[in-house]
């Protein structure tokens, strides 16, 4: 098909009984399907490429091709470009709605947005959460996140400020520099005390890399170093490193299978040595441990299927293997997923119970432009079930 068109365009300059104005709406006309057909392919620069040239032969007044040209430009990061040409628009057609909403749409998007939960929304067994956060856009290759979050998982309390950037040096590679800093406290009521290998401070640096390729196929590797000290000594430390590994691959159609896998190295939970009047840590060995995991899904841009298998899917030892599955439509500005985690829980670990599942329903709507909501709830279900509500809210302000 596309052989065919390029021959059509070397003909076309040749056929000199066509007026020249008829002969560029000819070619731009051919251009724009060439431009459709590389699109379709996934082929991004080849069609912005050919939607340029379209625009070109038509005198910059083709509004579809330049539209077409502002839409890649956005896939492909380039924002400014985008704007301007978006803004072009509008000056050769002041009345057009559509174009209009391109910008807006745009111009919110790159802008300051403010997020927060109350009430977890992770797929897992945190009951009360609460989190606030920004993220700025201001730069076309750079995505700036940073959030504060507290966590109650019943047995202790975390506190989490996290910041990370997203540098995108082209708009298929990405390079992602992450800051955590952990801090752990623990209920002084409670009759069973935290194990001697428990943390106290964690701060943590994440480095993280990923590109697509084909038809939207991703690899992404990355590398985290941090430095716990303990509940029972902060003035011991550890120096962790965790490596990890994901792959989605696209096999047929709307199709896909993706694998993942994990090696950390921290301390080892049967080699500390403490003093037995104090609890006080002195010392401990490292060990290595390891997951390889997968799944397949399916994904046609409005329901979304997907399910997985990972074993010790936290590298803390207490769960054999889980199934993760999740199950999503969206229309219009309305969204609608369901969520599920099974864990099956290690000979070894010291729970009541030898499984645990959760069953998490959530319902998006964005009812204006800048504004994002979503609230579901989560039945947490061991020996017993506990229903658990949240509530999210994702704020764009333009600026």
């Amino acid at each position: 098909m596309l052989l065919c068109m390029l021959a059509l365009l070397s003909l076309l300059p040749g056929d000199e009984k066509t007026a020249p104005a008829a002969r560029n709406s000819s070619q731009a006309g051919t251009y724009f399907r060439l431009g459709e057909e590389y699109l379709d392919q996934g082929n991004f620069t080849r069609a912005a490429e050919a939607y340029h040239q379209a625009s070109q032969l038509s005198g910059s007044s083709d509004l579809t091709s330049l539209k077409r040209l502002a839409t890649l430009e956005i896939w492909t990061r380039q924002f400014t470009q985008a704007r301007a040409r978006l803004e072009q628009g509008l000056w050769l057609d002041p009345a057009n709605e559509g174009l209009r909403n391109d910008l807006a749409d745009l111009t919110m998007q790159r802008s300051l947005h403010l997020f927060g939960s109350f009430g977890s929304s992770e797929v897992d067994f945190t009951k009360r959460a609460f989190q606030a956060g920004a993220f700025l856009g201001y730069l076309d290759w750079l995505d700036v996140y940073a959030s504060y979050t507290m966590t109650d998982r019943v047995f202790y309390q975390r506190a989490t400020t996290s910041v990370d950037a997203y540098a995108f040096p082209v708009h298929w590679f990405y390079v992602r520099l992450g800051a955590r800093l952990r801090q752990f406290s623990y209920p002084k009521a409670r009759t069973t005390p935290p194990d001697v290998n428990a943390y106290n401070r964690v701060p943590a640096l994440q480095l993280e890399a990923g590109f697509t390729y084909g038809r939207a196929n991703t690899v992404s590797v990355e590398a985290e170093y941090f430095r716990p000290t303990f509940y029972w000594n902060p003035a011991l430390a550890a120096h962790n490193l965790k490596l990890s590994v994901g792959v989605r691959q696209w096999i047929a159609g709307p199709v896909y299978v993706r694998a993942v896998a994990a090696l950390l190295r921290d301390p080892d939970p049967e080699s500390f040595v403490a003093d037995r009047e104090t609890n006080r840590a002195q010392r401990f060995e490292y060990e290595k441990v390891g997951l390889v995991g997968g799944g397949m899904g399916f994904d046609n841009g409005r329901l979304t299927i997907d399910a997985r298998y990972v074993p010790d899917r936290d590298l803390d030892r207490s769960i054999a293997w889980s199934l993760l599955g999740r199950i999503g439509y969206g229309w219009e500005s309305w969204s609608i997923r369901y969520d599920m985690v099974y864990d099956r829980f290690a000979g070894t670990s010291s729970r009541g119970v030898p499984s645990s599942r959760v069953d998490m329903v959530s319902v998006g709507i964005r009812p204006w432009r800048s504004v994002e909501l979503s609230t579901g709830a989560k039945a947490l279900t061991t020996d017993r079930t506990e229903l658990v509500p949240f509530v999210t809210l994702w704020i764009r302000t333009g600026l």
